[in-house]
């Protein structure tokens, strides 16, 4: 039988990633506008990808896609490294100079 988090587990870490996205669209929109650009466009675009990443990572975790650890590597890879190249992807975009700017 495959261990079971408790719920506070559970609660705290979907907790985590909707307080991180958020965050993320709010600093967007507060460097915008420290920058001079419309807002708007750039807080829809922000919600509009990390709504789509949170997305993904949801259907593949409810799947149960993500649980099957006898595959080599396990599917949870498919997670980690999508996670840090977006990170890196970001980074280096107009989103990422637009953070370090504004």
């Amino acid at each position: 039988m495959a261990p079971q988090a408790s719920s506070l587990v559970s609660s705290g870490i979907l907790s985590i990633a909707v307080v991180m996205a958020a965050l993320f669209v709010v600093a967007n929109g507060v460097a915008a506008r420290r920058l001079g650009e419309a807002p708007g466009p750039v807080v829809v675009k922000a919600a509009l990808g990390a709504a789509a990443w949170l997305g993904f990572c949801a259907a593949l975790a409810l799947s149960g896609f993500l649980s099957r650890w006898e595959l080599l590597p396990p599917p949870m890879t498919i997670v980690f490294v999508g996670t840090i190249s977006l990170g890196i992807a970001l980074g280096v975009s107009s989103f990422g100079r637009r953070l370090a700017q504004g």
